[in-house]
């Protein structure tokens, strides 16, 4: 958000809007449903996107179907809800 000077809360309000988000444990990216394209996104902490999902739950993100958002990214991830 920073680089392209956007306003990050305001960025992240819209993009969203309240909805469920999880944070990995290992390295601080965070996935959150878009409401803007209704796609659950994997972001790395500095808030660049990485992979990609489409999804029509907005409460639980997909446990596959990921796509890379550059060919360099791997591996693909996976999601393990833990409890």
């Amino acid at each position: 958000c920073n680089q392209n000077r956007w306003n990050p809360q305001s960025m992240w309000n819209n993009l969203n809007s309240g909805n469920r988000w999880l944070r990995a444990t290992s390295n601080e990216a965070y996935i959150y449903y878009n409401n803007a394209d209704g796609h659950w996104w994997i972001d790395e902490p500095n808030g660049k996107g990485v992979f990609i999902a489409p999804s029509f739950d907005k409460n639980q993100p997909p446990k596959g179907g990921w796509k890379a958002l550059d060919a360099t990214y791997a591996p693909m991830p996976e999601i393990e809800e833990l409890s």
